[in-house]
């Protein structure tokens, strides 16, 4: 049974959902990437349309462990995450990429504020009624605080006027610099470290890969026990220490006098 499409306000490309990924994630292309695959993988409804000579040639809708393989990529120039398969699963020669956009913001992919009003969860509180009044009861008002004399009114003027001024003189706290990577930080950092030196993660294209997939961000949460704001700052450090490397001075090779010139 061919399934309906998705209704046009009810869909979101892939290509924004991997921009507010990387909008997300800081801007880092690799937790970005896992994080859409993690939604895709966990359900998120997705429809392929198979374009050739600008006709429609086909609908797909994809099981979820259809995703599991590494077919979600990031194009060059611009950089849009998109799907590539093999030559042998193309039906057309462009392939056109949504989400269900309710359920895109159910899984994180999509900021809440795209749904339709009706849809959007109420964050309004509920106002008390106001209080009933007799029609002929006149309005209680509070009474009136006793007049100050003018004498007072300058004292407390006099007053206002010290204290601000004492305050301006006030010197200002100093701020300490910056000291030393929090130890959290640190730790992770080295660790990655000595995840890349053994093997187990790799760096392609500025991303950290596990194997042949994209490292997900919340295995590396669990597995270094800290939060997404710690983990992406010691990635920054280990991405930035690679993409940068320092150089190592090159030693200048002695000339060997030969016989011509010991004469």
């Amino acid at each position: 049974m061919a399934r309906a499409p998705f209704n046009i306000a009810d869909r979101v490309s892939l290509a924004d959902v991997g921009e507010y990924a990387k909008q997300k994630s800081d801007f880092h292309y690799g937790l970005a990437l896992g994080a859409v695959q993690d939604g895709l993988v966990a359900g998120c409804p997705v429809e392929l349309v198979w374009m050739k000579e600008g006709q429609v040639v086909c609908r797909e809708y994809p099981e979820p462990d259809f995703f599991r393989r590494p077919i979600l990529v990031w194009n060059h120039l611009p950089r849009r995450l998109c799907i590539r398969l093999p030559p042998e699963e193309q039906k057309g020669d462009t392939l056109l990429t949504f989400l269900r956009l309710t359920d895109a913001v159910r899984h994180g992919l999509r900021p809440a504020s795209e749904l339709p009003q009706a849809e959007q969860p109420s964050e309004q509180q509920p106002q008390p009624p106001p209080l009933a009044t007799q029609p002929d009861e006149p309005a209680i008002a509070d009474p009136a605080p006793a007049s100050a004399s003018a004498a007072d009114v300058g004292n407390q003027g006099r007053a206002a006027v010290a204290a601000a001024e004492t305050a301006g003189t006030q010197p200002k706290e100093r701020r300490g610099t910056r000291g030393p990577l929090p130890k959290t930080t640190d730790r992770i950092a080295r660790e990655l470290r000595d995840g890349i030196q053994n093997g187990r993660y790799t760096i392609r294209d500025g991303c950290l890969f596990e194997g042949r997939f994209p490292a997900s961000r919340k295995k590396l949460m669990a597995t270094y026990k800290c939060g997404k704001s710690t983990l992406l700052n010691a990635l920054n450090i280990v991405l930035g220490e690679i993409e940068t490397p320092t150089e190592t001075p090159t030693e200048t090779p002695t000339e060997t006098p030969t016989n011509s010139d010991e004469k």
